[in-house]
């Protein structure tokens, strides 16, 4: 290949990379607190997912998943394909899939969803997450990814999907966040629902505070 053509490559591969970072400049207007309470973090409920690799579906459990109350933030632990990955989401883009499930379950039993590319004009909802990532662990990453809540029908069957744009890594010039979905049946993303729910977590605050004052 001569040096023309390899030239050719970076440059179209270059403006791909940056048209993917400029088209996901997101802002959102988080309304919602940073702090539930003094506490360590804790383990919830592992769900269940689907990852695409290739063109198929494969089903994935997360390794873990945390909250953090000194930060009212979630920590989701899995790994897709060679990265291990951590999708750290606060209060709103925890909510903001909640209200997606809430819209996805509302169209599927009205018969409203029809086969479409999923784009942040037909998405249900978008809000902002910290992804890391990488092969022995998720070491780079990027702040304030944006997280578009779509559904996509995969084989005849319609999943709820969270996407998750290229950004640029913190600290490097050159290194991206990968592109990535997460791919939810219905059943699926219900459950999770249950598990990120604002009310459920504070309870489960709370509780832990009580055992704590108990037991000192």
């Amino acid at each position: 290949m001569s040096k023309r053509i390899i030239t050719a490559v970076l440059v179209i591969l270059s403006i791909f990379i940056v048209s993917c970072a400029s088209s996901s400049r997101v802002t959102i207007d988080n309304p919602y607190p940073d702090f539930l309470a003094d506490i360590p973090p804790f383990d919830l409920e592992q769900p269940s997912f689907y990852g695409k690799v290739f063109t198929k579906l494969k089903l994935y459990r997360a390794q873990k998943l945390a909250l953090i109350p000194r930060r009212n933030r979630v920590e989701l632990y899995y790994r897709s394909g060679v990265n291990a990955y951590c999708i750290i989401m606060p209060q709103h883009a925890r909510q903001t899939i909640i209200d997606s499930t809430v819209q996805f379950a509302k169209d599927w039993d009205e018969k409203n969803l029809v086969v479409q590319k999923a784009t942040a004009k037909n998405a249900y909802g978008v809000s902002l997450v910290d992804l890391w990532f990488g092969v022995s662990g998720p070491i780079n990453g990027a702040e304030d990814v944006p997280m578009y809540v779509n559904y996509l029908f995969v084989d005849e069957k319609p999943y709820l999907v969270l996407r998750f744009p290229t950004k640029l890594c913190k600290d490097s010039h050159d290194l991206y966040t990968p592109y990535e979905e997460i791919y939810l049946t219905r059943e699926q993303a219900e459950k999770l629902c249950t598990i990120i729910d604002q009310s459920a977590l504070e309870a489960l605050v709370e509780e832990r505070q009580e055992k704590t004052i108990y037991e000192y």
